[in-house]
């Protein structure tokens, strides 16, 4: 009997949660359920899953961890692992894609002048079907890794078709610099045609007069760059490839707007991406995924987020530059809770796009000595005092930055009409997915109509059914800081029709596509069996820190046999269902009974031991 009763109020959440997604993107026209969609429904390819074991799959009951059928599919004998949410929404959200891209030169590419002592580059380890990287030339063009998690919201059309097209970005943009890539070493032209700058050229005595006029050789003589009397950027290969990346994450959000007329692709998903290229790993992240490395028991990460509360200040920023952005309903100042109408004329701490701290203090009295800076403040940086001094202008050790008066400023905001609108970015931390399935207090209520508000959206009830605790619902909607209340998240794709609840005002100017890219040299240490890249959606994220996470790879792969390439897929299963728990009364839950992931889960576990086969 409990059994049937959480069964029918996990599809009862999943259609309330799935239908009120698809109206958060609905009244912008485009994008309407009447159009065919771009690409059809699925799991990644690579899982090799028919139409009714992806069925069977979204059970969010059972919630079953998917794994590989047979490694071979992906590269590097790579880990892969996922599940889906307690109830969130009808389908996984994520999705994720591994290939193997081969970069050849189109017409009218950058080319570069050939160097003659390079050496050919050896190929990766062969370890897939299909997929070993054979040796570079000038027929064969580049071959790299590439590996890809997206997490969508508000329906999975944006991840789906992010996942089928942005590697054809990711290569086109490579094509125009792959001449360049293989020749490791000569820095990038900055203008095309010219010499390289470490390639000898007869002549570069010009005299400076002939330089600042463009001046070239003796009449007759072969056309040499001028020599500058100015200093020039020396832009490494690898910059080329971030810019690549960068443009690649663009030109794939301008294609899901311009398509989205033409197909149902609905929602958005933030995209993290990881490209192996010539014995560097690029990994650009747009969104709350993560990625970090694990060598040697040590953590390296290799993405930041991108949240309401990360971006505060470039968001602030362009709310101030742009205020119609606001549509006359929202505010771009922060306070520390909802100002209230009794308050107007009160004074208040506020902070605004160009204050990292809070201003706060009736007075201040500053001063400086010629030469000397002002003492610094009493407790360290971090601490309370050291922020509210921010909010003034003081750096990290107390100075203020050339300010050179002394006497009384005035530092609370009084309180005006316009700070009574909602603000621009509200609530606070992260989104922890309630498992809502059997983690839900069920109460009776009879000849009462009552309405909930659920993330902006107002779900009603008939009379005589049962209901799920409103304090369930509020709790997970008031914790998160969003954007105009709407939305977690600041970068990624999609998002084109995405509006405030009720309202004609659009999000998406606030919402960027564009990537953070580190880079790490695989050239630089020799990598164990034990050394991975982690890479997972903030499913994973939400509930295990990088430490916990850290501590079980390092705690599971030495108890695997080196030479099992089920390892790291075993590994990337482990943490799959450490961050989804067990289901027990109160909900699924993990380690000390805490609560466990409501949310979709993918984790990818990368061995970084095929890349000593690069260097």
């Amino acid at each position: 009997m409990l059994t049937r009763v959480k069964s029918a109020v996990a599809n009862f959440m999943g259609g309330i949660m799935a239908g009120s997604s698809g109206s958060e993107h609905s009244g912008g026209g485009c994008g309407g359920s009447d159009l065919p969609l771009r690409f059809p429904y699925g799991r990644p390819e690579f899982l090799g899953l028919s139409q009714d074991e992806v069925e069977c799959s979204a059970d969010h009951i059972a919630r079953p961890i998917l794994i590989l059928k047979e490694t071979r599919r992906l590269p590097w004998a790579t880990g892969y692992a996922e599940v889906i949410n307690a109830g969130k929404s009808t389908h996984n959200e994520d999705q994720a894609s591994c290939e193997v891209l081969t970069v050849k030169k189109k017409a009218g590419a950058i080319t570069s002048t050939p160097n003659r002592n390079s050496a050919k580059r050896r190929s990766s380890l062969p370890n897939g079907e299909g997929l070993q990287l054979k040796e570079n030339s000038e027929s064969e063009g580049v071959s790299c890794h590439y590996w890809s998690l997206f997490d969508g919201h508000a329906g999975s059309g944006a991840a789906v078709v992010a996942s089928r097209l942005l590697q054809h970005h990711v290569t086109e943009q490579l094509q125009d610099i792959v001449e360049i890539l293989k020749n490791s070493a000569v820095l990038p032209p900055t203008c095309l045609g010219e010499e390289p700058e470490n390639t000898p050229a007869h002549s570069r005595t010009l005299t400076r007069a002939a330089s600042l006029r463009g001046g070239v050789g003796a009449p007759g003589s072969p056309s040499t760059p001028p020599t500058r009397f100015f200093t020039e950027k020396k832009i490494p290969h690898e910059c080329l490839v971030i810019g690549a990346l960068e443009s690649a994450f663009k030109e794939m959000d301008l294609q899901i707007e311009r398509e989205r007329s033409s197909y149902n692709i609905s929602g958005g998903c933030t995209a993290l991406i990881v490209v192996c290229l010539l014995g560097k790993l690029y990994v650009a992240n747009a969104g709350d995924s993560r990625a970090i490395i694990i060598r040697n028991g040590e953590i390296i990460p290799m993405s930041s987020e991108f949240t309401p509360e990360t971006e505060r200040q470039r968001l602030q920023y362009l709310a101030f530059m742009q205020p119609h952005l606001l549509g006359n309903e929202f505010t771009h100042l922060e306070f520390p809770r909802r100002v209230q109408r009794k308050e107007l004329g009160k004074k208040m701490l506020y902070r605004d796009f160009n204050m990292t701290g809070w201003k706060h203090m009736d007075t201040l009295t500053v001063k400086r000595e010629s030469g000397l800076p002002c003492a610094g403040p009493p407790q360290g940086a971090g601490s309370s005092l050291h922020l509210l001094l921010c909010g003034f202008g003081f750096d990290s050790f107390g100075n203020t930055d050339g300010w050179q008066e002394k006497g009384s400023m005035r530092a609370y905001k009084t309180i005006e009409d316009d700070d009574l609108k909602f603000p621009l970015i509200y609530g606070e931390g992260k989104k922890h997915l309630p498992s809502l399935v059997p983690d839900t207090r069920l109460a009776f209520h009879k000849g009462i109509r009552i309405q909930y508000t659920f993330l902006l959206r107002t779900v009603s009830f008939p009379p005589y059914q049962r209901k799920v605790d409103e304090c369930v619902l509020r709790r997970w909607s008031e914790e998160e800081a969003r954007v105009m209340a709407t939305i977690g998240v600041t970068r990624g794709l999609g998002d084109h029709d995405l509006k405030v609840h009720d309202s004609n005002i659009y999000i998406k100017p606030f919402l960027s596509s564009a990537p953070e890219v580190r880079v790490y040299d695989l050239s630089r240490y020799e990598h164990g069996a034990d050394d991975v890249l982690i890479l997972a959606t903030d499913g994973l994220w939400d509930v295990l820190s990088n430490e916990e996470v850290a501590e079980a790879v390092t705690q599971f792969l030495p108890n695997c046999d080196p030479d099992d390439p089920h390892r790291y897929t075993l590994a990337a299963q482990d943490l799959v269902m450490r961050a989804r728990g067990v289901l027990k009364d109160r909900g699924w839950r993990i380690s000390n009974d805490r609560l466990g992931s409501g949310d979709d889960i993918s984790v990818y576990v990368i061995p970084l031991i095929h890349g000593n086969k690069l260097s």
